[in-house]
């Protein structure tokens, strides 16, 4: 279960991104865009000195990322494109999306690929849709909830039907990657963005 400790451990800080809701609702769009922006701006800082030192050991970094770009920039931009341009609710939940549901969707995946590494190939848990519908599910429940809470400065009026379509469609995104010109768009972007938009032109 190597692998899943792995992503355990990545996905703890992916899932730091649920503090957005309270950060947004409590301090407003231009809080949450400074405080999106110094923490984009840190990304990109250590961005360049780990091609330079050793700050991020090799283990804790997709393959991908060890000569690319780390996931948290990707992140970075999109919620700073969410927060800067749509409402708050289509903002929150590309954010939610993107980071429990994503986060959950990687987990999943994780532990079915340690399956495999251990001769399971059998059964319902190594089906590819387990990760697609556990990214739907944790997503769009912790939105139900949050849509709830009367907490805050800011009066957010989510759509729950609204919500469901743009789960599911950061779902299929996550499972169906983007690709332009041979170019695979990092799901890390594409997700949260594409689930935040989605909710804004609905809504």
């Amino acid at each position: 279960m190597e692998n899943l400790k792995r992503k355990l451990f990545r996905k703890s800080i992916h899932f730091l991104g649920t503090f957005y809701f309270l950060l947004y609702a409590y301090y407003g769009r231009f809080v949450t865009l400074e405080i999106v922006a110094t923490l984009t701006f840190f990304s990109i800082l250590i961005e360049i000195l780990r091609r330079r030192f050793t700050i991020v050991p090799d283990w804790i970094l997709d393959p991908y990322e060890i000569k690319g770009v780390g996931a948290h920039l990707y992140f970075g931009f999109a919620a700073l494109v969410l927060t800067a341009l749509l409402s708050p609710e289509a903002a929150v939940t590309g954010v939610i999306v993107g980071s429990i549901g994503d986060g959950v969707a990687g987990l999943i995946k994780a532990y079915q690929k340690d399956r495999l590494k251990e001769g399971l190939k059998e059964g319902l848990l190594n089906s590819k849709k387990i990760p697609l519908i556990g990214m739907f599910l944790t997503s769009f429940l912790f939105l139900i909830l949050i849509s709830y809470l009367n907490i805050g400065n800011v009066n957010f009026d989510f759509d729950l039907r609204i919500i469901a379509l743009s789960c599911l469609v950061g779902a299929i995104i996550e499972s169906k990657p983007i690709k332009i010109k041979e170019i695979y768009i990092n799901d890390n972007f594409s997700v949260p963005l594409f689930a935040g938009v989605f909710y804004h032109l609905l809504s």
